[in-house]
């Protein structure tokens, strides 16, 4: 959190010099936006790379759950020339709506809608790039860019400090609380009661696994939550990178269990 908070602030910086100064020379039309692209492109390299990167550190901070790419390839991709006007509009808004989904599930308030915000930083990215040529109308699609990247971005990062802190509360209540029973009650009949609370999606499975002693099926999985197969994978490949959980097998019928460290 404190990566993205800081390269945000450096991104910011550079962005805001680069799109003021660019949006000054895209008045003149094409020969001064090709002017100011010169100048300032040393800027724009460490500028592109530095967004990159914290596009990257904002997807990795999204629970695992709620992606719909991998953190490097969401990032890297934006790198490759001419199909990365294509990609804008795959990875903003998802990463939009990655966030908007995890704070609604979690009953936390959402703010401004991410994805809108995503889709018109990724309409105002491909704009500049249509327009650059164009007088008056290159300087003012800059500065519109510069507006939707600091809508987005600021966005973005408010959602992540707050899953973040909601992370920070992990697995602290007992097992019979979350069930809704008390101590004295049976564990068949504790588990007729498990009542799903509010968290990130791994706050989620480690609470169930926790409420099922520890151990879980895919199948009991798939019951208790709502997540997709897909995304489970996903939870469950996070779990094994961490250490919470191991793969073994059931030692009659040999069907496959996943143990959880939730002791």
């Amino acid at each position: 959190m404190a990566t993205s908070i800081t390269l945000f602030i450096v991104v910011i910086v550079l962005t805001s010099l680069t799109q003021f100064v660019l949006s000054i020379f895209g008045f003149f039309g094409f020969f001064g936006a090709a002017i100011g692209f010169t100048a300032l492109l040393p800027f724009l390299i460490l500028n592109a790379l530095l967004a990159v990167f914290l596009h990257y550190s904002c997807w990795s901070s999204l629970p695992a759950g709620y992606r719909k790419q991998e953190p490097l390839t969401a990032a890297l991709l934006l790198l490759v020339p001419i199909f990365n006007l294509y990609w804008v509009f795959v990875t903003f808004p998802s990463l939009g709506r990655g966030f908007d989904q995890c704070l609604a599930s979690n009953q936390l308030a959402t703010g401004m809608k991410k994805e809108t915000l995503g889709t018109f930083y990724a309409c105002a990215l491909v704009a500049e790039f249509v327009t650059a040529w164009i007088p008056v109308i290159s300087g003012l699609i800059s500065f519109a860019v510069l507006v939707a990247f600091l809508l987005f971005y600021i966005e973005v990062i408010k959602a992540s400090g707050v899953i973040a802190k909601m992370q920070g509360q992990l697995v602290a209540q007992p097992v019979h609380d979350l069930a809704g029973g008390v101590g004295g009650a049976s564990s068949l009949d504790a588990q007729s009661r498990y009542v799903e609370q509010p968290g990130t999606p791994m706050q989620k499975l480690l609470r169930l696994a926790q409420h099922y002693n520890g151990q879980l099926s895919m199948a009991q999985m798939a019951m208790n939550t709502n997540f997709s197969k897909e995304e489970l994978k996903a939870l469950l490949d996070e779990a094994q990178r961490d250490g919470y959980v191991e793969v073994a097998n059931h030692p009659e019928t040999g069907a496959v269990r996943y143990r959880f460290d939730v002791d």
